[in-house]
């Protein structure tokens, strides 16, 4: 599941599934950062 939230100006998406480590990006753009989280979560099934 993608957490997004608004830190500084930026965009931190962190994304975490069970059995996985956690993965966490900062963004300038939230279409970009949404964009991200989409792919981290395919990979991460």
């Amino acid at each position: 599941m993608a957490s997004l939230r608004q830190r500084n100006g930026r965009w931190q998406v962190q994304v975490r599934r069970r059995g996985h480590t956690s993965v966490s990006k900062t963004f300038h753009l939230r279409k970009d950062a949404l964009a991200w989280a989409q792919r981290a979560e395919i990979l991460r099934e």
